[in-house]
């Protein structure tokens, strides 16, 4: 099933969620905030090409850590196993599309670095 399918799928069946207390939900968001961040930081940092298949590349590479990054924070904050699968699929489904980006870039010359979220 498709990640969009396992969300819409998972959103039907869970009409509510256990709530963190107040801290730890501000600790949460900081997280999520700080990944969502990064991702822009590294979308606003990568430099145009002629290429717009690269460009394309180099973009989703941040896309995908961004998500990965959320899915950290979801495995650390979590506690519906639906929810904890779905970010443990996004993570192994993300990495593999990052090594591929990036043997993409390589491929047309372009050598990639791995931001740390």
């Amino acid at each position: 099933m498709e990640s969009k399918a396992r969300l819409e799928t998972f959103l039907a069946s869970h009409p509510g969620a256990e709530p963190l207390s107040k801290e730890e939900c501000k600790m949460f968001m900081m997280e999520m905030r700080k990944g969502m961040m990064a991702m822009m930081h590294c979308m606003r940092s990568v430099k145009d090409t002629p290429d717009p298949d690269v460009d394309f590349a180099q973009l989703m590479i941040c896309h995908h850590e961004g998500a990965l990054a959320m899915s950290n924070t979801e495995l650390k904050w979590g506690n519906d196993e639906m929810a904890l699968e779905e970010a443990e699929m996004i993570i192994e489904e993300q990495a593999q599309e990052i090594m591929e980006l990036a043997a993409f870039l390589n491929e047309h010359g372009i050598p990639t670095k791995h931001h740390n979220m």
